[in-house]
């Protein structure tokens, strides 16, 4: 649903489709609170972060403002045309800018040097030897243009021993007491890390990754909030007919009309736990599956 969409039906809820007791943006404020509370109610924002297809977005032109594009590619503050980079050529006048650090560049430009510019960037996640510790990558512009907002949570942490599209195996999650009183026990322990806890906004890892593994995440994210009918909902629509309840319910707060209040948010509720239920809704698993077999 789009931003209007939202406001009017939030709008029916309250019985004010004319705007007198309740004015947009205060309505656009609910909502947009509401929205980021299902988020984190429903789980239902997901992002993978990591891997060689995802968090790719356009880098538009401009200039390149100095930050490091991939490992052993020095901060400079221009990019000489024909310079090698990643396998391919900077193509005569063109620049790159905005660019987000602890990502790598993808060209699709002839390595001759000619060709249509479309720079790429690509988020990285991978292990650093000797780290064991890895922060929730924060900010907007961090991912792909989908209306997310932040990464607030991990569900798994998979890695890749042996490089992109090798061995790629789930590691066991712990809780920070048993990570802390055993895994941590062993100061010096490294290896191809086993399991994983969070702490915090950070991802530790244990035993601590003695090389570079390429990681991903299975993350729960907060979405953009909407200022225009152009803005990307990033919740699905299994969750979205909670939100202009939740927008009634903190209007119905303000105006201090607790029971009426009371009523949306438990509207909201089942709707919300209506989008886990879809979510989780019944399905074969696989149908040659043998019931008595081995």
């Amino acid at each position: 649903m789009a931003l209007n969409a939202y406001l009017t039906a939030t709008q029916s809820l309250i019985a004010d489709l004319a705007a007198q007791r309740f004015q947009a943006s205060a309505l656009t404020t609910f909502i947009n609170t509401g929205r980021s509370q299902i988020a984190l109610q429903g789980e239902c924002v997901r992002f993978l972060y990591g891997g060689p297809f995802d968090g790719i977005t356009p880098i538009p032109a401009g200039t390149f403002n100095g930050t490091t594009l991939i490992s052993g590619v020095a901060s400079t503050t221009g990019l000489s045309v024909g310079m090698a980079l990643a396998g391919t050529h900077i193509v005569a006048g063109a620049t790159i800018a905005s660019f987000v650090p602890n990502t790598s560049i993808t060209m699709s430009v002839a390595s001759s040097g000619s060709g249509t510019n479309a720079f790429t960037a690509q988020l990285v996640n991978q292990t650093v030897a000797g780290q064991e510790v890895y922060a929730l990558p924060q900010g907007p512009s961090l991912y792909p243009s989908g209306g997310i907002n932040a990464l607030i949570g991990c569900r798994q942490v998979s890695i890749n021993y042996g490089g992109v599209g090798a061995n790629q195996y789930a590691l066991r999650w712990k809780d920070w007491a048993w990570f802390q009183g055993f895994a941590r026990s062993y100061p010096n322990l490294t290896g191809n890390p086993v399991w994983w806890t969070r702490y915090q906004n950070n991802i530790y890892l244990r035993p601590i990754p003695s090389a570079v593994y390429p990681m991903q995440w299975d993350c729960q994210a907060t979405p953009l909030p909407l200022a225009a009918d152009t803005d990307i909902e990033a919740i699905p629509y299994s969750f979205t007919d909670a939100i202009p309840y939740w927008g009634a319910y903190l209007a119905y707060l303000q105006a201090q009309r607790k029971d009426d209040a009371k009523v949306m948010k438990s509207l909201a509720d089942d709707f919300v736990k209506a989008g886990r239920k879809n979510m989780q809704s019944t399905f074969v698993p696989d149908i040659y599956e043998q019931v008595d077999g081995p």
